[in-house]
């Protein structure tokens, strides 16, 4: 026996949407409520981030393990100060602007003993126009903003001939500008091929007002779950795109079920009903599927990847939870308006023989489906053929740690 066929989980589901349907103002303060609150809390006072790569047996593991037990002091990243001097860094003038620096660069609180290129003649080129030197951070999970101040100072002693830059990934960190919201771009093409494929702005609309609470309730409950299992600082961009992802998803499938119910003659509650007990099964499968999924990374035994394991699970749960709630009540608004606002279409009819009733000619898609049906093969070996093109670029693919060279000139 299947979840879908099991008559206990098929009323649970039944007598869930039908509350939530009847009561839907109440399902729609206690979301907003919730929502308020949780990203009161976890927005407001959820743990900071823990960048912590320890744990594991990988080989970044155990050198970590190993600077941790025999320098201490060198837990932190490193920064790299390059030099170029068009006269040589021994023209007085470039030499006092240079030892200025290393000494301000040597007095920060978060930086360690800076060894000055006039002390090591290996950091200095043959002809005494480049020098480099390396600059160790003592803190472990040292801040962007504590060193901002320390690229700031080294871009304003530049110029009179000297050229003075800072490298390192903290560097890079502190001078890349904000990124531009991405899951904005993402919600406006979602909406866009949604209004597409149902045709209508209400339908269109229901998903991604389902997911977006759903998502917000996530994100700030990450934050709080942090607490317990801590997460690095990428988790929130990576959770916010697999909600956004399954929140639409789990969302489209019960509208879809939803306006066939309708276009079958049922009640708006009684659509609802359905598709809650058809689709919802569908979205509860997949969900508990993709939360187990994630939490396989926990088997890895490296807490950084078990606080996105975690984190990222949490936010699936909660999509899970508003396409079984939430979404029946939105349903219990719309109604029979739930194609309401239609994107223009032209409706092609063809005449029937002997003055039978004219019906309507397929629609593309109903047409493409059917070729595709008469030509399973030449289908595949084309779909195939097609992804295996697409993909090709992964055979010159780089794979490693994002460095200096990925940036601008």
């Amino acid at each position: 026996m299947t979840a879908t066929d099991n008559p206990r989980t098929e009323g649970a589901l039944a007598a869930l949407a039908r509350f939530c349907y009847r009561r839907r103002r109440l399902v729609l303060l206690a979301w907003i409520a919730g929502v308020i609150a949780v990203a009161f809390a976890g927005f407001g006072y959820g743990a900071a981030p823990d960048n912590d790569f320890s744990g594991g047996s990988s080989d970044s593991a155990k050198a970590q393990a190993l600077i941790e037990k025999y320098f201490p002091e060198r837990q932190g990243d490193t920064l790299t100060l390059a030099i170029k001097a068009d006269k040589g860094i021994d023209d007085p003038a470039a030499r006092q602007r240079i030892e200025k620096v290393i000494a301000d660069l040597d007095a920060s609180p978060v930086t360690g003993p800076v060894t000055s290129p006039y002390q090591d003649e290996n950091l200095v080129t043959k002809d005494r126009r480049i020098a480099r030197t390396t600059i160790p951070l003592t803190v472990k999970d040292v801040r962007k903003t504590e060193v901002k101040p320390l690229v700031s100072l080294v871009k304003e002693a530049s110029g009179d001939g000297v050229t003075l830059g800072l490298g390192g990934q903290m560097a890079e960190k502190a001078e890349t500008p904000p990124q531009g919201s991405s899951e904005s771009v993402g919600i406006v093409a979602a909406a866009v091929i949604l209004f597409i494929a149902f045709g209508s702005l209400v339908a269109m609309s229901l998903p991604i007002v389902t997911a977006l609470p759903a998502i917000v309730a996530g994100l700030a409950l990450t934050k709080l779950v942090a607490y317990l299992v801590p997460a690095p600082d990428f988790t929130a961009i990576l959770a916010a795109m697999i909600g956004l992802g399954v929140g639409i998803d789990y969302a489209l499938f019960i509208v879809t079920r939803y306006k066939d119910g309708l276009q079958a003659g049922d009640t708006p509650e009684t659509a609802t009903v359905k598709a809650i007990t058809t689709a919802g099964h569908a979205v509860l499968f997949a969900g508990t599927t993709v939360v187990i999924a994630l939490l396989g990374l926990i088997v890895m035994g490296q807490r950084l990847m078990t606080g996105v394991a975690v984190a990222t699970s949490v936010i699936v749960l909660v999509t899970m939870i508003a396409a079984v709630t939430l979404l029946p009540a939105f349903l219990g608004f719309t109604g029979h308006r739930i194609n309401a606002l239609r994107l223009p279409r032209r409706t092609f009819r063809r005449s029937g023989a002997d003055g039978a009733p004219a019906r309507e000619r397929r629609t593309l898609a109903e047409r493409w489906a059917g070729v595709v049906q008469r030509r399973p093969l030449a289908a595949a070996v084309l779909a195939g053929t097609a992804l295996l093109v697409l993909a090709a670029p992964t055979l010159s693919m780089r794979l490693s740690n994002p460095d200096a060279s990925v940036q601008p000139p």
